[in-house]
């Protein structure tokens, strides 16, 4: 115990005394839980593999159903049903986003002496200017406001042509593959920033989100000898066009010196949607459900300096905790009143015990769907969502109540 608590001194103290370092926060879009080489050798990710493989793996990491729920939580701190928004995600041109009374990150780092640039999916309302990411902390934004467009020519469904340079569209992209583009902005900006001051940079990448399009290359070259579904062979085909930006993006970290004082996030907005090729094995249920393939993500951190990498994590993370664990990184407190949020900084980085010992996975009336967790046990109102059977180790006297016994 006297170790532990010289470990938290010491890691605290550092965060205070050494130079503020640099955040780079990467979210996938519907990466599914076996969607990664290291959970599935089908799977072609060898950059982010490698990345993990010297990290701190989050092993007992979650956060909502579906894209909105997610990032609304990655940014705030607070639950979504806390503010209405924990069904779905936003869709075509609601005059609606995430309310303007709450502090979301960037605008935390940017209270700490942080650039902030945002590069990739929004999908949290955009239809005055101070909902957008500009009008909510972002010096830049490159990237898309709606939740789903096609991959090459960046029409949405909803909407038209979703491809904009901060407030304004960004009509030269069409008909470049969105992965490129997103990478290349964010190692434009890395070309381009000072170093001196510390940089937060939030990476949303639109991979690997359906509509299932790559280039053909990625599918033939990594995926095609391999896989015999022709959907799993895109959906390998697009992780693989990711997973290349991301090796482009951490060589030019590595050239420009960023990694000698840089923090790496990694995660996914929820489960895989199993119904489009995704997979979550050995997990149940997929996107928009609760059951675990449906919310607990992939994640990891990566740092050559604030970690011991080649090491997991198994304390309960959820993505409420982004907002108040990054802020202490970044040299604040870690303490924001009114949200959800826990500060994890000092566990993850001392592999001590988690401070979170429960969680909400969703309230909602109108889905009519529930779950909470509490240590290891997690009880279910309702359906989780498809498939409909409740199968657990406890079961209450109502059929559509269940408490279950998770094993990690």
């Amino acid at each position: 115990m006297q170790l532990q608590a010289f470990l938290v001194f010491m890691v605290s103290s550092s965060l205070t005394t050494a130079s503020i370092p640099h955040i780079l926060l990467i979210v996938v879009d519907d990466l599914g839980y076996s969607d990664v080489g290291w959970k599935d050798p089908e799977m072609y990710t060898p950059n982010i593999d490698r990345l993990r493989a010297n990290g701190v793996e989050l092993t007992n990491a979650y956060a909502g159903p579906s894209c909105t729920p997610s990032r609304t939580a990655f940014m705030t701190g607070i639950y979504p049903y806390r503010m209405g928004i924990q069904d779905d995600g936003f869709r075509g041109i609601m005059n609606i986003s995430v309310p303007l009374d709450k502090k979301m990150l960037p605008q935390s780092m940017k209270e700490l002496g942080y650039a902030t640039h945002m590069v990739g999916k929004w999908h949290l309302g955009f239809c005055r200017p101070e909902m957008t990411p500009i009008g909510r902390g972002f010096d830049t934004f490159y990237g898309m406001y709606h939740g789903a467009s096609d991959h090459f020519y960046h029409n949405s469904s909803w909407n038209g042509y979703d491809l904009s340079f901060n407030n304004t569209p960004a009509w030269s992209a069409n008909g470049t593959y969105s992965t490129y583009l997103h990478t290349q902005r964010t190692i434009d900006i890395l070309q381009t920033h000072n170093l001196s001051q510390p940089l937060f940079l939030y990476l949303a990448y639109q991979a690997i989100h359906e509509p299932l399009q790559v280039p053909e290359h990625y599918v033939n070259t990594f995926c095609s000898h391999v896989i015999t579904s022709e959907d799993r062979k895109t959906r390998c085909g697009i992780a693989a066009a990711m997973d290349e930006g991301i090796g482009n993006i951490t060589r030019e970290l590595e050239d420009r010196g960023y990694m000698d004082n840089l923090l790496i996030v990694f995660t996914s907005d929820n489960g895989g949607p199993v119904n489009v090729a995704s997979s979550n094995w050995p997990l149940r249920g997929g996107k928009k459900t609760l059951w675990e393939g449906g919310t607990k993500v992939l994640s990891f951190l990566y740092s050559k300096t604030l970690l011991n990498g080649n090491t997991s994590y198994s304390g309960i993370v959820h993505a409420v905790d982004w907002h108040p664990t990054l802020q202490r990184v970044a040299g604040g407190k870690g303490t924001i009143p009114g949200i959800d949020g826990l500060n994890l900084w000092e566990s993850i980085s001392t592999n001590g015990a988690s401070p979170r010992q429960e969680f909400v996975y969703n309230l909602s009336d109108t889905t009519n769907r529930s779950a909470i967790r509490f240590k290891n046990y997690k009880l279910t109102w309702n359906r989780p969502g498809s498939p409909t059977l409740c199968t657990n180790l406890f079961r209450s006297s109502n059929p559509c109540v269940c408490v279950s016994l998770l094993f990690e």
